[in-house]
């Protein structure tokens, strides 16, 4: 959502509307997006999904696709999370850097690799991802990002690790 008064983006469009149902104890409906396609993104989102898996473990999906298929569902009021294939610095910093709202991680097997997922895709004090002003801080513009660790707090409780 847009402020009227100086244009830049409310913290509320970074709120996960997947986590605010659960914790109300409300069911989400979503689906896998494994199409490249804006338009169909957007048709989806449209039709009444409270979020999209856009599945990078199985679909073709470059950092790029992906980042233009989150903007298109948080542009739709959809909530966009993003299977990924490995756990890897690189793949969920940048994955997450787009503005992804939750990263779903296959074949999970130890405690090892819970912690070493947590240390990549938390900010201090819960992990180590590393900070930058990305797209969803509106670049830092954004009044609810200019501080950081006010960014970083909100994205640390608002993404979701599945």
């Amino acid at each position: 959502m847009y402020s009227q008064t100086n244009n830049t983006k409310s913290k509320d469009l970074f709120i996960n509307q997947v986590k605010l149902k659960y914790e109300q104890n409300e069911l989400s409906l979503g689906t896998f997006v494994h199409l490249n396609s804006n338009e169909s993104l957007e048709s989806i989102a449209r039709s009444g999904f409270d979020y999209v898996i856009l599945d990078a473990e199985h679909g073709s999906f470059s950092f790029e696709s992906i980042s233009n298929l989150v903007q298109t569902a948080e542009n739709n009021t959809c909530t966009a999370l993003v299977r990924i294939a490995e756990i890897n610095r690189s793949t969920i910093q940048r994955t997450l850097d787009t503005g992804a709202k939750g990263l779903i991680v296959p074949f999970v097997d130890s405690l090892e690799q819970i912690q070493s997922l947590i240390k990549l895709a938390k900010f201090s004090p819960l992990g180590q991802r590393g900070y930058c002003p990305t797209r969803s801080s509106g670049w830092g513009s954004d009044e609810w990002s200019k501080n950081g660790l006010d960014y970083m707090r909100i994205l640390n409780e608002e993404t979701l690790i599945i």
